[in-house]
């Protein structure tokens, strides 16, 4: 495994906003539902990268870093008495077509319904389906027994369904 260290260059903060800047954009607004507040965390986020002077083992940990990075600021954020309740037709519709322009129609009614969800459920799904981490990582990231991340994980389907059912 590679050693990545984090150097404070230019070059650096680009290539991790390559590799990582969809991902924690789509966190933080599944996590926020705002587009301003997705992109406060977007920035605070790489903001951090910027300043820490930890190596990773490899990628994966780099990115489980990052991931979880987003999710502790989205949870800040969800905690602080000043937090708006906005209303987010147009930033879901900006969501499903950020970065990412291969979303069908389909997946990005999904997406929708993905985001009607509550935030303990659209969070491990969101992890889960579209990063790709195993309950056990899941579970680390939002310090979370791995059987409640996947009984989360089973209910947050059932109710997809049941979403999609009354849908068609």
């Amino acid at each position: 495994m590679e050693k990545r260290h984090l150097s404070r260059t230019d070059e650096c903060i680009d290539a991790l906003i390559e590799d990582y800047g969809d991902m924690v954009y789509r966190l933080a607004f599944l996590y926020l539902k705002n587009k301003e507040d997705a992109e406060d965390v977007f920035q605070d986020v790489f903001m951090k990268l910027f300043t820490v002077t930890a190596q990773f083992e490899s990628t994966a940990q780099l990115k489980s870093y990052v991931a979880t990075t987003t999710v502790n600021r989205c949870k800040n954020i969800l905690r602080s008495v000043w937090r708006k309740r906005v209303d987010c037709t147009d930033e879901i519709e900006e969501l499903c077509n950020f970065a990412d322009q291969s979303y069908t129609q389909r997946e990005g009614e999904l997406v929708k319904e993905v985001l009607a969800l509550p935030l303990k459920y659209r969070r491990v799904l969101y992890l889960h389906y579209y990063e790709g981490y195993q309950t056990a990582e899941i579970a680390k990231m939002l310090t979370l027994p791995s059987a409640t991340v996947r009984t989360q994980l089973v209910r947050g389907r059932e109710l997809l369904k049941k979403y999609i059912n009354e849908s068609e």
